[in-house]
């Protein structure tokens, strides 16, 4: 039992350690990338998600479905489909070691985000966020799984 222990230790180490990416040849790869998310991944537009600071592995994830169709995301997939899983992992560790800008609600909506994120929409049968999200908005490793 204290070498299975071990030995899954050691293997969620390497995968770790498989999928970090180098920072700087992602910016490098970065340009096509700031006509919608911005140079550092803070969108200047709404109609476009901020990805900066957005966990690696969770970058890894979207982009790397995108590209590979598991994910529709048409006004991406030509800016993914020649990506390498190597350009992936450095594109997603340079937005990962961004800082997200601050910003972007509407002042009015405010406290009603707050109480989806904590209460969820009973009558639609919308889960609170803080169900997976926890309640610092950071989440669980949700790495691997199938959503």
């Amino acid at each position: 039992m204290k070498n299975l222990l071990i030995s899954l230790i050691v293997s969620a180490g390497l995968m770790s350690v498989a999928n970090a990416g180098d920072a700087e040849a992602g910016k490098a790869l970065s340009a096509n990338c700031a006509a919608c998310h911005g140079a550092d991944g803070n969108s200047p537009s709404p109609a476009f998600p901020k990805i900066a600071g957005q966990g690696e592995r969770y970058l890894i994830k979207q982009i790397t479905e995108i590209r590979d169709g598991a994910r529709q995301a048409p006004a991406m997939q030509p800016f993914v489909m020649n990506l390498s899983d190597e350009d992936i992992a450095n594109l997603s560790a340079y937005f990962a070691s961004q800082t997200a800008t601050a910003g972007g609600a509407k002042e009015e909506l405010v406290e009603l985000g707050a109480q989806i994120f904590r209460a969820g929409i009973e009558e639609k049968g919308i889960p609170a966020c803080l169900a997976c999200h926890a309640a610092d908005g950071l989440g669980v490793n949700l790495a691997g799984s199938h959503r």
